[in-house]
C-alpha cells in the first residue's frame, strides 16, 4: 500500500498503524479501494432466494440444480459452471449431498464460512 495526496500512513502510539487524512476530504471522495477475500450471500437472501455465483435475486422455486452437487440456489447452467461456486462449494456440497436438503436456503449462512474456510487451505498448501 503507498500514500496518495488522501491520506498517509503513520504508527499512533496505543492504536498502532493507521490511515489518517493528509488534506480535507470532500463527501463521497475514495480513500481506498480493496477486493473482498470472500463473498457471499447477504442475509436478506435467506429467504428471498439468490444465486450464489451472480447473486441475482431469483425465485427458489424456479432456480437452476447443479449438476454436480445438486444445489439449487444457481440461476443458470453458466453460474453452476462459474468458478465462484465450482471452486468454492460444489466439491464440498457434493459430499453432503445437497441435493437431499429439504431447503436449499438452509445452506445459505454457511455458504461464506465455507469459502473463507477454502481460502485459508488453499493459502497453506
Amino acid at each position: 500500500m503507498s500514500d496518495s495526496d488522501a491520506y498517509r500512513i503513520c504508527h499512533r502510539d496505543g492504536v498502532g498503524r493507521c490511515l489518517v487524512a493528509a488534506r480535507d476530504l470532500e463527501p463521497l471522495d475514495v480513500i481506498l479501494e480493496d477486493t473482498p477475500a470472500a463473498v457471499g450471500p447477504e442475509e436478506f437472501s435467506y429467504e428471498n432466494g439468490v444465486c450464489v455465483a451472480c447473486y441475482r435475486q431469483i425465485d427458489a422455486a424456479a432456480s437452476f440444480q447443479c449438476d454436480e452437487c445438486g444445489f439449487e440456489l444457481l440461476c443458470s447452467v453458466e453460474c453452476a459452471k462459474s468458478a465462484v461456486h465450482v471452486e468454492n462449494e460444489c466439491a464440498i456440497l457434493k459430499t453432503l449431498k445437497a441435493s437431499s436438503l429439504p431447503q436449499p436456503t438452509s445452506l445459505l449462512p454457511c455458504l461464506l464460512c465455507i469459502r473463507i474456510l477454502l481460502l485459508q487451505v488453499r493459502q497453506n498448501t
